[in-house]
């Protein structure tokens, strides 16, 4: 799963190549776990990031959403199966995903996720653009239960 959105299946409603490469790059990014190079060049400085319910507001709450992981999360990969567009100008995204997640304990948790990707339209007129809102659903119960379990195989505390 190296390029995110290689096999992608994108909407009949043009998606610009610029909001495709900015979606890519995200995913990137957040499987590098680079939260500042994130925050920074993906997500506009008043964006929000909502994942799972827990919300980050402006690119120094952004850059830390990693944090929460338990320690225990030594790779990510995600890939973008299919993208629909809520708008006539394919900058409000709608996406179904697949994520692996391997843990210093040697397994790896493969799950589902749905993410809505918003790009501010004034960076994409300057043709730098950059997410003004991003969510990011899956069902939370195995991710718990997988960190929970790898954290105490690790012997690391609750």
């Amino acid at each position: 799963m190296g390029n995110p959105t290689a096999n992608t299946v994108w909407p009949a409603t043009p998606v610009h190549p610029l909001v495709k490469a900015l979606i890519n790059r995200a995913y990137v990014l957040a499987d590098l776990n680079q939260g500042e190079t994130l925050a920074t060049e993906v997500y506009a400085p008043d964006a929000v990031m909502s994942l799972m319910g827990q919300v980050r507001r402006g690119t120094e709450e952004i850059r830390t959403y990693k944090e929460n992981d338990g320690g225990v999360i030594t790779a990510r990969r995600h890939e973008i199966v299919k993208a629909f567009a809520n708008d006539a100008a394919g900058l409000d995204l709608m996406l179904l995903g697949k994520a692996e997640m391997d843990f210093c304990t040697g397994k790896t948790f493969f799950g589902e996720f749905v993410s809505r990707m918003v790009v501010d339209e004034e960076s994409f007129k300057a043709q730098n653009p950059k997410l003004c809102l991003s969510q990011g659903w899956a069902n939370p119960m195995p991710i718990i239960a997988a960190v929970e379990e790898a954290r105490a195989e690790a012997g690391l505390s609750s």
